[in-house]
Parts: structure tokens; C-alpha cells; sequence
């Protein structure tokens, strides 16, 4: 449009245009490639309604976590890895630096080992994930949705990272351990023992038992315990997490954002919500057909016309009132001006759908409703925060009808649609009239213009037999339809159950796998460093059933640890990421649960103790005295 400053602006035309894109990152940037390519970018904006249009922190909380719980798990594999071998050849790298080696040169050591390590590993990994990955990801899948065909593809790039991430991993773990071997001295490495840290307490005598040798051992090395308490931690967080977020999906909720009644039939697009959605396809034969099912209790149709209204110069003040307030509507205001006119889904309901119909402000005055003398309105559901009202009621509106003519309706009040009766696709400021039926057709549209949603309920004894009829009708009948049901649902519902625990636990087992190696490497590593000590307090007079007894304390102190934490960090972790990450999910009723915390503590202790005798019994198959003449 084009003005003097005086007259108003004179409109020359407008494109209205609805983009898909194909990732939430940078829309901004994404639409004006488009439309720049195109030369439409002189008024762009994005609406900041638009859930896409920013990558939230909340919503990226998963992948971020996911990654973070990866990394620090294969942290703490590695670290414990090196840190054991280390111990185990301190005398090695002792001998090393009595023959002149720096300490340079011993860091090398440890990252060549690591690399050449990592060469073989890597490979290794690649090889077992990708077909892993390729009949995960079908079943994961086919979990959720029968109508998506995965094809599975061999991205160099995907190798690429996952090599780079490994690789990273390995570095950063052995940087510790490296540094370790590098400081020791020749004679520290002669006579090397876990040594507990700290400032010396007073020796009082004391009578000595296995319990207080266990607790002295943990705080032997203070580093290590907490690795193992930390790692033991990190999966029973992950499975109190995963198991607390399952739990709380809420299905009546989850039924609600598709369905209010027993069954919805509607075109496949809109079921399955892909665009371009056919938002008029239930004809009038179903309907007829619905209409004589055995038990049927309540039918109804929601018909729509997504149409231009045009902007009276009372909209276009409110606008700019509105406008003040609201960045979206200030971005769009110029648009509006030189349009006259916007987008809006107009509703014909019957009276069943109609019963569903929330109020916001004003009053259902269904008598006026029902005569086509009123109408109802939503907000700006698209503008905002979604509150904002072009519409009071009260006010008035002009309704184009088939004729080429207005007609003035009376707001009678805001309200609120419930998402399992709307269309798939808001337009423009997301404003919708809603009408009764017969105000709708024959005025605005055809007469016999198809619906875009039946809604109904039946007896519960009929409700597997209207399940079968309505399957064999959208299988054979006709083909476009597709119908929801709570069978349906429920089917979906569990499906996406599954599909959470499917990838929970198998992330729960690995972790909980690499925890028992580390508890494993970790005892190795304490049994070894203490391997002449054993065997000189086995010299005098401690009997081996004491030394078993005191390692199995040591085991299950470990255990102790390791739950006590994971009950801290999940009672921190369901109060905060876990119920942030529900927050994005309409169907999400938080339940606060510690029960798989609990249901760990018999396995943890009997791993926790059997871990130590295994490795007791093969240090003892040579005898005290065989080991005490090891030489140093």
C-alpha cells in the first residue's frame, strides 16, 4: 500500500502465505531464505505464539540430559579404567623414571595406550550400534504409529560424530590418570597403598572389628568412593526419572486432547494431523449410517469454513489498542490496515459438540445462539499468550454470507474450544466464530457442504461391535475417513508408554552394566593395592572368613553410599527436570515416586557383596605365605 501521510493507505494486494518448515532451529532465519528467494521479503514476521518458532530450554532438557548422562557415564567408565591400570603398573612407571623418562613422556604413555585402545574399541562400537540402532528405531516406531515407514540409511556423518564424541570422551577421561602417572616418584611407586587422606586423629585404643577396618577403608580413597557412589547413582536417578515421567502420563488427559466422546470420525489428515488437512470429508451417508447404530446415546457434527472476514474500522481501533500491549499485533498492524480483512475458522456446531463449549467471558445464551441472532468467539489464540480478545461481549460483527452480503451477529460471549473438536490448522490471529449448524449452512456455506468431524457415544455393550463396524467402514467403505476411538487411544497411549520405557531401560542397563564394571574395576584395584597388607594382617591371626567379611562390608558401604545419594539427586531431579519436562505435555500429571529407588537396594547390596568375595577367592588361591613373599 502506498499513502501521502494524509489519505489512508491504499491496498494493492497481499500474499497470505502458510510455511512448513522442516526443524524448529532459526525459523526466522528460515522464512526469510524463503521468501527473500522469492523477493516477499519486505514485511516479514514471526508470531511468537508459534510453539516452533523458539527451541526451548525445557524442551531440549531431554536431548541435552541424554547426552550429558552418555558422556558422564563413558567418563566414568574410562577414568576408572585408566585409573586401574595405573595403580596396577605404578611400579612400572616408577622403574620409568628411575631410568630417566619425564613426565611428559609417561603422558604420552598413557594416551598412546588410550588411543591404540580406542582404534580397536571404537570400530568395534560402530559395528554393534548401527544394527542395534536399526532394529531399535523400527520398533520404537512402530510403537507410536502404524503410518510411518522408517528406512534406515548409513550417514557418514552420523559415524563421523559418534567417532569425534568417542574420542573426546577417551581424552578427557584419561587426562587425570595420565597426570597421576606422571607425578609418582620411584620410591611412591615402590611402596604403593591406598593411603586415606586427610589430617591424623588422635589413636585411642579402640577394640578393632571388620566394620570399623571396612569404614577405614572407604576413607582410604576418597576420590574413588565417590567415582563408584556417583556412578551407582546415575542410573537409579535415570531409572526413578524415566520410571517417575511414565507414571504421570495422565490418559483420561492424553483421551481428551483427541477425543471428548467415545468415538470421532473425521478425515485421515485431520486424525493423523498431516497437512494439507480436508477439513470437509464426512458425508452425509456416514452420518445417515451413524445415526441407526445400536446403542447409539449421543451424535453430533462440527462442520468449518476457514474464510476472510472483513476488519471494521471499531476492529482496527481495537487493534491498535491491543497493539500497545502485544508485540505480534504492533509487527502485524500495518498488514491489517491495508488489508481490511483476516483470517478466521468459522464453526458450525450442532447441538451435542456444542455442550462442550467453555466459557470465558459473558454468558451461553443458547436461545440467542441457537436463532443465528448471536455468535461465540474465541481470543487471539495466535497472538501473545493467547488471552488477548478482539471481541467483548456485547460488540458486534459482520459476517459475510453466500449471497455476497453481511450479517450482523451479537458477541454473546469469549470461549474456549477444546482441542479434540478444532481443526488441526489455526489461521492468522487464531480467531474463530463459532455458529450453530443451521446458521452455518445454507448461509455461509453450501447447504450440503460435508463435516469436519462426527463426535458420538454408545452403550458400553456396543462398543467393540461400533469399533469392528467403524473399521470395516474407513477400511472398505470409505477410505478417506478415519475414526479415534478410546480403543484406539488407548492403543496409542501404551504404544508411547513403551516406547519410554523401551529407551529408558535400555539406557537404565547400560549404565547399570558399566556401574558394576567400575564397582568391579574399583574393588580389583582396592584388593590389589592392599595385596601384601591382607595377607600380613592373615600373618597374624586374622582369619579369612574376617578378611571376606570386612571386603563384603567395604562392598555394601559402597551400596549404602550410592543409594543414599541416588535418593537425594532423585527427589532434587523429580522436582525439577522431571516436572519441567512434563510441562510441555498437555497430558503430564506429575506423581512424585521413589519405589524403583527402593526396589534397588537388595540387588545393589547383593552385587555389592558378592563382587568382593569373587575377587578374595582368586587372591587367595596362593597362600598367605606365597603372597607375602611377593617381591616389592
Amino acid at each position: 500500500g502506498e499513502t501521502d501521510g494524509t489519505t489512508p493507505p491504499v491496498g494493492t494486494g497481499y500474499i497470505d502465505a502458510v510455511m512448513m518448515m522442516p526443524t524448529a532451529w532459526n525459523i526466522e532465519k528460515q522464512a526469510l531464505d524463503v521468501t527473500s528467494k522469492y523477493g516477499l521479503d519486505e514485511r516479514v514476521s514471526i508470531n511468537d505464539a508459534y510453539q516452533t518458532a523458539t527451541v526451548s530450554f525445557s524442551s531440549m532438557l531431554p536431548l541435552v540430559a541424554g547426552i550429558a548422562v552418555i558422556f558422564i557415564a563413558g567418563y566414568l567408565l574410562i577414568y576408572n579404567v585408566f585409573y586401574i591400570s595405573i595403580a596396577q603398573d605404578i611400579r612400572f612407571y616408577g622403574m620409568l623414571k628411575t631410568l630417566g623418562t619425564t613426565a611428559r613422556q609417561i603422558r604420552k604413555i598413557v594416551y598412546r595406550k588410550a588411543i591404540k585402545l580406542s582404534l580397536m574399541g571404537i570400530p568395534i562400537g560402530l559395528l554393534l550400534g548401527w544394527p542395534i540402532g536399526r532394529l531399535l528405531l523400527p520398533a520404537i516406531v512402530n510403537m507410536l504409529t502404524d503410518d510411518i515407514r522408517v528406512v534406515t540409511t548409513v550417514n557418514p556423518s552420523i559415524f563421523l560424530v559418534a567417532i569425534v564424541f568417542s574420542m573426546i570422551t577417551v581424552l578427557i577421561s584419561c587426562q587425570k590418570p595420565a597426570a597421576m602417572a606422571a607425578k609418582v616418584s620411584p620410591i611412591e611407586a615402590l611402596h604403593y597403598v591406598e593411603q586415606a587422606g586427610g589430617k591424623k586423629k588422635d589413636r585411642r585404643s579402640k577394640r578393632i572389628s571388620t566394620v570399623m577396618m571396612a569404614k577405614s577403608n572407604l576413607g582410604r580413597n576418597k576420590k574413588k568412593v565417590t567415582i563408584v557412589t556417583l556412578s551407582f547413582a546415575l542410573s537409579i536417578v535415570l531409572l526413578n526419572s524415566v520410571y517417575t515421567y511414565v507414571t504421570s502420563f495422565d490418559f483420561d488427559k492424553f483421551v481428551a486432547d483427541f477425543s471428548l466422546t467415545d468415538f470421532t470420525v473425521s478425515d485421515t489428515t485431520v486424525i493423523n494431523s498431516y497437512a494439507p488437512y480436508n477439513t470437509a470429508n464426512v458425508s452425509q451417508d456416514f452420518i445417515r449410517e451413524a445415526e441407526r447404530l445400536n446403542g447409539l446415546e449421543d451424535i453430533g457434527n462440527v462442520y468449518l469454513w476457514t474464510s476472510k472476514q472483513p476488519l471494521s474500522k471499531h476492529d482496527l481501533t481495537k487493534l491498535q489498542e491491543l497493539a500497545v500491549s502485544s508485540r505480534d499485533i504492533a509487527n502485524e498492524l500495518g498488514n491489517y490496515r491495508v488489508r481490511q480483512e483476516h483470517g478466521v475458522n468459522v464453526y458450525g456446531l450442532d447441538d451435542f459438540p456444542a455442550e462442550y463449549v467453555r466459557v470465558l467471558d459473558g454468558e451461553l445464551n443458547m436461545e440467542k445462539w441457537r436463532a443465528g441472532t448471536g455468535v461465540y468467539v474465541t481470543p487471539l489464540r495466535m497472538m501473545s499468550d493467547g488471552s488477548l480478545c478482539l471481541y467483548q461481549p456485547g460488540d458486534k460483527i459482520c459476517v459475510q454470507q453466500l449471497d455476497g452480503t453481511n450479517k450482523i451477529h451479537d458477541v454473546l460471549a469469549v470461549v474456549d474450544i477444546p482441542k479434540a473438536l478444532e481443526t488441526p490448522l489455526q489461521v492468522d490471529m487464531g480467531l474463530d466464530y463459532i455458529f450453530p449448524t443451521n446458521e452455518l449452512l445454507g448461509n455461509m456455506v453450501s447447504a450440503d457442504q460435508p463435516a469436519m468431524k462426527t463426535i458420538f457415544n454408545v452403550d458400553n455393550e456396543y462398543q467393540l461391535a461400533t469399533e469392528n463396524w467403524l473399521k470395516n467402514y474407513t477400511t472398505n467403505t470409505d477410505t478417506a475417513l478415519d475414526y479415534l476411538s478410546k480403543v484406539t487411544l488407548r492403543q496409542t497411549f501404551d504404544g508411547m508408554i513403551n516406547m519410554y520405557r523401551l529407551v529408558g531401560g535400555a539406557l537404565c542397563a547400560i549404565l547399570a552394566l558399566i556401574d558394576i564394571l567400575n564397582f568391579i574395576n574399583s574393588m580389583m584395584t582396592s584388593i590389589l593395592s592392599r595385596y601384601k597388607e591382607l595377607a600380613m594382617l592373615q600373618s597374624v591371626g586374622m582369619t579369612g572368613r574376617q578378611v571376606k567379611q570386612m571386603l563384603m562390608i567395604e562392598g555394601i558401604g559402597y551400596s549404602a553410599l550410592g543409594l543414599i545419594c541416588s535418593l537425594l539427586i532423585s527427589i532434587v531431579g523429580s522436582l525439577t527436570v522431571v516436572r519441567m519436562m512434563g510441562a510441555e505435555l498437555s497430558y503430564f500429571t506429575w506423581h512424585f515416586t521413589l519405589l524403583p529407588v527402593f526396589l534397588c537396594v537388595i540387588p545393589l547390596v547383593l552385587i555389592t557383596a558378592f563382587v568382593p568375595l569373587v575377587c578374595y577367592n582368586k587372591m587367595a588361591q596362593k597362600t598367605v605365605v606365597e603372597r607375602l613373599r611377593i617381591a616389592e
